[in-house]
């Protein structure tokens, strides 16, 4: 049964709230109704608030998801899930990320992030009830609950988790509580879903805190009641939202506390790199974003900050704090606390302990940072180098500002970083003007101004720092054509590449790839090193990985399917319908990529058909080359059936795709199709309407619907009908008048013709129609002999575009030995090299 028969279409906020108005008063409308949509929620735990409400508006149930996701899944039988025939999908919204900057909660001042979000688009994805085939339950995997959370002392151990989670959710002290219940509800109490919702009522709090526990089994209560037909419809599904906002951030917040992901969906998703958060699981506190704005062998102050706003940034402290920058990934971090201070070395790529390296203590804040030091230059060596001698910073001035030596009275400074970029900052009246000045060049670029020198000196190292990073591409450029000529040569080594790539790598990595990493492994390493998608292939085919595996690692590499295919049809020679099949490409896909109508009807039958316009020629051509292309005459017929739009199409397809009558007739009695459909074909194949019953009569077709097909082959004469259907089929006039009866009951004069007409041999013209074929019968040209490039110029575009810059450097050709003289150089070990590596 089709769930979702016809497109939902959503073009502005206005219809999003129209619908979800109609939902609301249609379906909010008792307490056991507003449970049902929070139970049904928990399976949407990874999605936003509001794409949790539009899944429960549209009646989904059981996990979602888009229709590659579902074709990762296997069922029970082993074959792969598959959405139903005339689905559509239930459209959610979903952020387009890009590379921005934002305000940064750790460290103030502005972070550059890769997941800044862009805009917004609408996407369908489909439930469990829209599935032809279903994913084997055991191929799910919910979260589990925490180890720490089971045993005679969970309970405990949960009021712990609850407080700890409310002190760094919520800003402000709340009541002392010995009941987790009591102290989530608190907490999401003071979490409003933004400044013009109100704060939420006890009882939808209770709700919040219920929906927390019971998604770590520890509610042990029934949740709390409500009936939203207190409200108006469009204020039930807004409190809705303000009941799901909460929950979905304490649950988060928990999932952290407690070392494991619980919003994560059963499913299998695509990984999202959100450089702005730290993962669950991992104890280090700084995400990626705001490690990348710090600089490199500087220690950088932050606050004072209250406990609260300590514990909100996830860590224990009262007072400053302050971050040193070893390199891409590891940082020193000191914080005082009380009348103490602590230290800690973190990692944000570490793969042992969860983030954090090293751990101390100290008397004060620059006694921990002055330890911090001192032991990481004796336990650690090769960070050592990056890690400043420890003295006082100057209050409000910024390290490695100086005054500028021709005017050293001016509150202006100066500082020279290590790419070459230079920053000023000058004071313009009461603003502040940031200065930089390219390496090379004698010119200084302005940016905006500003109201302090702080702000000033922070701008210009931000775009300082951009700079640098735009200057070193060149050598980046260099290294990538250096790791790429190496895989290309018959001397390839893994000891070369280690040489080569090992330099950009933090020392554990540069141990994993050492030691024989698996394929996904050595992707993941070289995307570390900064290794481009196009030279990430060359090692791959290098290491002999071969074609199925390299299909399932080119999504991670980053290359769109259209390239895939011409990757693994180019450089491990299969052909492209098989690296199709291997990367489960849609048709579109495999059209952008070369493939012949043949190839693609042939691989993606339903697809094209879908897209197929309503006209017969093109589905005289399209049958005609399924059949060609190996489909079974079952399939064939069951895809017309499923999908030609009229019965003109229907039948030029039958017509082309089976040569004999009596074959296409019988299939399409057995597919169901009605009689304008089986007449349509009927008149395709040429046949009269004595030809006609006889076919049908063989093809064992119901009574009635043979009745209504020879009445419609005769012109709606309900007269000769009856002859052609006493004489050819043997059947009786009273069950000929029952058949033509079930539309349109015959009037008695009618009757009284029927019953008194001459048999078919006695009625020399009604004998001669009858064996009378259709006067025109089309003559068709061979699918071999026709150009099917028209089949599918109706399908729409892949998602993402090919690039053709991409797809040349992926299918380059090999080097000539001439041009491996700089790379036979870097394989000798001792040899120099002229590649810039990023600290």
């Amino acid at each position: 049964m089709v769930m979702n028969h016809r497109p939902i279409q959503m073009a502005s906020g206005r219809d999003v709230n129209r619908h979800l108005d109609q939902w609301a008063t249609e379906t909010l409308t008792s307490p056991a109704a507003w449970e049902a949509v929070l139970a049904a929620t928990r399976d949407w735990s990874d999605y936003s608030p509001r794409n949790q409400a539009l899944l429960a508006s549209y009646g989904a149930t059981g996990p979602v998801a888009g229709l590659e996701t579902w074709r990762l899944l296997p069922d029970a039988s082993g074959r792969t899930c598959a959405v139903r025939a005339g689905e559509h999908g239930l459209p959610v919204r979903v952020p387009i990320t890009t590379v921005g900057t934002e305000p940064d909660p750790h460290l103030g001042r502005a972070r550059p992030t890769a997941t800044t979000v862009d805009r917004w688009e609408w996407r369908p994805v489909f439930c469990l009830d829209q599935l032809a085939r279903r994913p084997d339950p055991q191929t799910l995997s919910p979260v589990a609950v925490p180890a720490t959370l089971t045993g005679p002392d969970a309970a405990g151990r949960f009021l712990a988790s609850a407080r700890s989670v409310a002190a760094r959710t919520v800003r402000g002290r709340l009541p002392q509580l010995d009941d987790p219940l009591e102290v989530l509800s608190a907490a999401a109490g003071r979490l409003p879903r933004s400044s013009q919702r109100p704060a939420l009522d006890p009882v939808h709090a209770a709700q919040v805190a219920w929906l927390v526990a019971d998604r770590v089994a520890q509610s042990t209560q029934p949740i709390p009641s409500f009936d939203p037909n207190e409200l108006a419809p469009r204020e039930r599904w807004e409190t809705l939202l303000d009941v799901l906002e909460p929950t979905r951030r304490l649950t988060a917040s928990l999932g952290s506390e407690l070392g494991v992901d619980l919003l994560a969906s059963p499913l299998p998703r695509m990984a999202v790199d959100d450089d702005r958060v730290v993962p669950a699981g991992r104890r280090n506190r700084l995400p990626r974003a705001s490690l990348e704005q710090l600089p490199i062998g500087e220690w950088v102050e932050v606050g004072p900050y209250t406990t609260e706003e300590w514990a909100a940034r996830g860590t224990d402290g009262t007072g400053k704090g302050a971050y040193l920058r070893l390199n891409s990934s590891a940082y020193l971090v000191a914080i005082e606390k009380a009348d103490t201070a602590t230290w800690r070395l973190e990692n944000v790529r570490a793969r042992t302990g969860a983030g954090v390296l090293a751990t101390g203590t100290g008397d004060s804040l620059d006694d921990a940072k002055a330890t911090a030091v001192s032991t990481l230059k004796a336990r650690f060596p090769q960070l050592a180098d990056v890690a400043p001698e420890v003295d006082p910073v100057p209050a409000g001035i910024t390290r490695g500002w100086e005054p500028m030596p021709e005017r050293p009275d001016d509150p202006a400074r100066r500082r020279h970083l290590d790419n070459g970029v230079t920053l000023t900052v000058l004071a313009m009246g009461d603003r502040w003007l940031p200065l930089i000045q390219r390496p090379g060049l004698a010119a200084t670029e302005s940016l905006p101004d500003t109201a302090t020198r702080a702000e000033a000196m922070n701008a210009a190292e931000l775009a300082g720092r951009r700079v640098g990073r735009e200057a070193a591409l060149g050598s980046r450029v260099d290294f990538d054509d250096a790791i790429a000529a190496l895989a290309n040569h018959p001397s390839y080594g893994r000891t070369q590449l280690v040489a080569r790539v090992g330099l950009r790598l933090e020392p554990e990595e540069r141990a994993a790839l050492a030691a024989d990493p698996s394929p996904i492994d050595l992707v993941t390493l070289l995307g570390a090193a900064g290794v481009t998608p196009a030279t990430t292939v060359s090692v791959l085919r290098a290491e002999g990985v071969d074609a199925p595996t390299v299909a399932g690692l080119l999504p991670t590499v980053g290359i769109p399917t259209v390239d895939s295919i011409a990757v693994l049809h180019g450089r491990w020679n299969i052909p492209k319908t098989t690296a199709a099949e291997l990367l489960g490409a849609s048709a579109a896909e495999m059209r952008a990529a070369g493939c012949t109508a043949r190839d693609i009807l042939q691989a993606r039958p339903r697809q094209v058909l879908v897209e197929l316009p309503a006209d017969p020629d093109l589905w005289d051509l399209a049958a005609g080359t399924m059949a060609a292309a190996g489909h079974s005459a079952h399939d064939v017929a069951a895809h017309l059936a499923t999908h030609a739009p009229n019965a003109d199409c229907y039948a030029a397809a039958m017509a082309s795709a089976f040569d004999d009558p009596s074959v296409g007739i019988a299939l399409a009695v057995r597919h169901g199709m009605p009689p304008d459909a089986l007449a349509a074909c009927s008149e395709r194949y040429g046949l009269s309407p004595s030809a006609t019953a006889a076919a049908l009569a063989d093809a064992g077709a119901p009574t009635p619907t043979a009745v209504k097909t020879l009445l419609a082959r005769c012109d709606d004469d309900p007269v000769l009908t009856t002859q052609i259907a006493r004489s050819v089929m043997q059947l009786r006039t009273e069950t000929i008048e029952d058949a033509l009866s079930l539309d349109d009951a015959l009037d008695p004069p009618d009757v009284i013709d029927l019953r008194s007409v001459p048999p078919l041999s006695r009625d020399r013209n009604a004998w001669l129609t009858a064996n009378l074929p259709p006067q025109s019968s089309p003559t068709r040209t061979p699918v071999a002999d026709r150009d099917t490039a028209g089949l599918l110029a109706s399908l729409p575009e892949p998602d993402g575009s090919q690039s053709d810059d991409l797809s040349a450097d992926l299918l380059s050709s090999m080097p000539e030995p001439d041009d491996l003289a700089p790379v036979l150089a870097l394989n000798t070990p001792g040899a120099n090299s002229n590649l810039e590596i990023d600290p």
